[in-house]
């Protein structure tokens, strides 16, 4: 026997015997293209297995090794051993019917040859096994009948041995069974041994899963010689038609609260014919509103939840309980969508109705009538009253009567709207009757709402008949003390409303009620005016925007009656608003320097109620030194104007509006300061050549603008001891007021020095103009024996008679009596720095008493010294 034959003999007795065999090392685990493992020797196969051509097969197959008990059971090219099909031959041209050699001889524990043993097993199947005979052969089968899904039939399959041997069943198959619905209560291998005359029962099972006719095979392995593989078919059969049927068809959940989650049930059942399988595949409501409803499957049977796709047979049933649970206020209507194998009605439907959170309006009475009534008097209020029955919150978006509707019915004090009403609340409206004529009067209070199924709205008829009676009041209104339609205010204005003159014929004025009828909407001005003292004889209102405001008056009498409305309109005017910028400064101050032009720009000005339409400019401030006001040029919505003298000045700036009449803002200021020159000063230094207490006196001269000539009050010049008291500190108005700060008898330190000179006169704040500057020789040969202003000159005249004056001529040198100096200008800048601006010289070379020399002229204030 060869290593293969051996190794095969080896694993048949392990799987016969239930024992584990572990494959060599080096087996590859791939598969073939048929399913099977690849192989290439038998330990590469697992338990129960063969390599047979390349790929492991199991024993008993149709491609495994063949069961044997001699070896006329086998191929020509096999023999038996051991019961299984092996390749070979035997030398002696025996059967091997004794298992232990292929001749049949007589071995040595004393057994007798195979060709002379008569005995021999012969299986036979019984129990629910059904055996037919043709011509081509026997046919056993198992036939499980009409089952029902998920239900366990089972049958005997009964193995007995009426030979005259042990019969030993070496492996019982299950094949074509792909869902293993076929169970066997016995596994063989191990072998099962049965003796003469003896049977085992192997219970074979059946459990359907899918409602589907099933076909399987089981195959019986045995030492028979003559039958030594049997194979059994295992039938079932599914007759009749499945059918659905739901019950109820409809599910109305009515009105829920959101929140609220009501529970309803659907049964689903087969009520098909035969044992029909009937295969539920789905059960889920329609996408629009799946997230309204939920659904919980559950078996009928034993009320276990169970979860699509469920088999039914034939009278089993579900339940879909149907859980409505609304995400929010709306109506959920749609289907419940059942789906079904059922070959023409896969899907049925189930209605599903379901509203959330709708309210449910309720109105009583449905008519309110207040019967007769006496004209200008007035009944007890009737009431309505609006109720929620529904499981929502109802909106009430208008309440009113209906338009058109005489006023002589009328709401008293109507809630605002929109007007929400919960669940389960009540809103009351109240409603008057007035009559003023004699006649039936009717309206009807209209009530738009929410509810969905009384829409558009609710309708109350309201009704009264008026019959003749007491006689209306009559209101009159007085604004600001006048009994006009019409009455003019500004803006913030308060407005005096006066009910006084109101009166009664027949009775007396016993209420008042004010009330503003109409005012603008929008409030570019300011905001909504407020009415004070509105049920008082007298009421005020502040004005706070422009536009028509209305006020109404009603008065009512001792019989509760009413009178019509007086109304009064308010005509409230805005001013506009002035607005100055200088650029982009709107501070209302700006610096600038001397010379500067500067452009003033209005056209920030506004009207909140029209436009502006007049621009009119003003220089309100200017400095005195100036004499007049800055030239303005422009004068639209833009000004400029040249500022050419320093100091402060104030701009204005008044608009008017295109009302009729037109109305004039306030003045608006700018403030202007222009930086520049603030005062000068004049000195004067000479040297003289006298003798002894010979003197020379120099004096400055300063003429103000305009000046009519020296030594008169526009001229600035120092005064004389004994001579003059001169004019050293003159009033010249808007050309300042100069002082004649130092004069000096002579220049004693010789030297011309600005901080000590010999004559000095100082200006501040100068005015604008042309000053003259001059200097005057006093005295050249006075003498101290006839005073220090007693000259020669003035005695002899002249110095052409000095010759013959006999007396000057021996006491005084004439002829060396001169005085030569200079003059000199001293600006003050707007920054307190005083800088010189000229020098000029001056000579006085003979006797030249009493004369003038000319030093210039300065422009101020730009400083131009000529």
């Amino acid at each position: 026997m060869s290593i293969q034959d051996c190794r095969r003999r080896s694993l048949l007795l392990a799987f016969l015997s239930g024992l584990t065999i572990t494959g060599a090392a080096g087996c590859s685990g791939s598969t073939t293209g048929d399913g099977g493992t690849q192989c290439v020797r038998d330990e590469e196969c697992g338990l129960g297995e063969i390599c047979v051509g390349g790929r492991c097969v199991p024993f008993g197959s149709d491609e495994g090794p063949r069961f044997c008990s001699s070896d006329p059971q086998c191929r020509v090219d096999e023999i038996c051993e051991d019961g299984v099909c092996v390749k070979g031959s035997r030398p002696d041209g025996g059967d091997g019917s004794d298992g232990n050699d292929g001749g049949g001889d007589e071995v040595s524990d004393g057994g007798q040859d195979a060709a002379d043993d008569a005995s021999a097993p012969n299986i036979a199947l019984t129990g629910d096994v059904i055996i037919t005979q043709d011509a081509q052969g026997k046919t056993y089968t198992i036939d499980y009948g009409n089952v029902t899904v998920g239900q366990a039939v089972s049958r005997n399959l009964v193995i007995r041995n009426t030979g005259n041997a042990d019969l030993s069943v070496s492996v019982i198959t299950l094949d074509q069974d792909p869902n293993a619905e076929f169970a066997t209560s016995r596994v063989v291998p191990p072998a099962l041994i049965i003796g003469p005359g003896s049977e085992e029962t192997i219970v074979v099972t059946y459990t359907a899963k899918d409602g589907l006719t099933d076909r399987a095979l089981a195959k019986v392995f045995s030492n028979d010689p003559d039958e030594p593989e049997i194979r059994v078919q295992l039938s079932s059969e599914f007759k009749g038609v499945p059918a659905l049927v739901v019950d109820p068809i409809l599910l109305d959940f009515g009105d829920v609260a959101v929140g609220e989650q009501p529970t309803q049930p659907v049964t689903l059942s087969n009520q098909g014919s035969g044992n029909a399988v009937l295969r539920i595949l789905s059960v889920v409501p329609e996408a629009p509103i799946a997230s309204a409803y939920q659904v919980l499957v559950l078996r009928l049977s034993d009320g276990e939840p169970v979860t699509p796709p469920v088999y039914l047979n034939r009278g089993d049933g579900l339940e879909a309980r149907i859980t409505f649970a609304p995400p929010g206020r709306n109506a959920y209507n749609g289907n419940l969508v059942i789906t079904t194998d059922v070959a023409g009605s896969e899907v049925s439907l189930v209605a599903l109705r379901g509203r959330a959170g709708a309210p449910a309006i309720r109105v009583e009475p449905s008519q309110v009538d207040f019967g007769q009534v006496p004209t200008n008097t007035r009944p007890a209020d009737r009431s309505i009253d609006i109720s929620n029955a529904g499981k929502g919150d109802l909106t009430v978006s208008s309440l009113d009567l209906m338009a058109g509707h005489t006023a002589e019915l009328f709401l008293v004090n109507p809630p605002p709207v929109p007007l929400v009403i919960p669940a389960g609340a009540r809103q009351t409206v109240s409603v008057g009757y007035t009559p003023v004529d004699v006649g039936i009067d009717q309206t009807s209070l209209v009530i738009v709402h929410d509810d969905p199924d009384r829409q558009p709205d609710v309708r109350v008829n309201i009704g009264g008949e008026g019959v003749q009676g007491n006689a209306r009041p009559t209101a009159v209104i007085k604004g600001n003390g006048q009994d006009v339609a019409l009455l003019r205010v500004m803006l913030g204005e308060q407005v005096n409303l006066d009910g006084s003159a109101s009166f009664d014929s027949d009775g007396t004025v016993t209420g008042y009620a004010w009330r503003i009828v109409q005012q603008p909407a929008s409030h570019p001005c300011g905001s909504e005016s407020t009415l004070s003292g509105a049920s008082g004889q007298n009421a005020t209102i502040v004005m706070r925007e422009a536009g028509i405001t209305r006020i109404g008056l009603k008065v009512k009498d001792d019989l509760e009656a009413w009178s019509d409305e007086d109304l009064l309109d308010i005509q409230v005017a805005a001013a506009p608003v002035a607005r100055i910028r200088v650029g982009g400064n709107d501070t209302g101050f700006v610096e600038c320097d001397l010379a500067d032009v500067l452009s003033f720009n209005g056209q920030f000005s506004s009207d909140c109620d029209g436009t502006v339409t007049e621009y009119q400019w003003n220089v309100l401030a200017y400095p005195a030194g100036r004499g007049s006001a800055p030239a303005i040029q422009g004068g639209g919505d833009f000004a400029s104007i040249l500022f050419d003298f320093p100091g402060n000045y104030r701009i204005g700036l008044v608009v008017r509006d295109n009302d009729v009449p037109k109305n004039q803002s306030t003045q608006a200021v700018f403030d202007v300061l222009v930086r520049g020159p603030k005062a000068f000063r004049v000195t004067a230094d000479w040297f003289n050549q006298g003798q002894n207490d010979n003197r020379v006196d120099v004096d400055l001269h300063l003429l103000k603008p305009g000046a009519s000539g020296t030594f008169t009050a526009d001229d600035c010049h120092p005064g004389k001891p004994g001579v003059s008291s001169g004019n050293p500190t003159p009033n010249w108005g808007i050309y300042g007021n100069p002082v004649y700060q130092r004069d000096g008898w002579e220049d004693a330190d010789g030297v011309a020095n600005p901080t000590n000179p010999a004559d000095e006169i100082n200006l501040a704040n100068p005015g604008m103009g042309v000053f003259t500057i001059k200097v005057y020789f006093r005295c050249h040969s006075s003498t101290s024996l006839m005073g220090d202003y007693q000259c020669c000159d003035d005695l002899c005249g002249s110095s052409l008679n000095c010759p013959f004056c006999g007396w000057c001529m021996l006491n005084e040198n004439y002829c060396l009596r001169v005085a030569i100096g200079e003059v000199s200008v001293y600006v003050t800048g707007y920054d307190n720095v005083e800088r010189k601006i000229v020098t000029r010289g001056f000579s006085f070379p003979r006797e030249q008493g009493r004369t003038f020399i000319q030093i210039g002229t300065l422009s101020w204030p730009d400083g131009n010294f000529q």
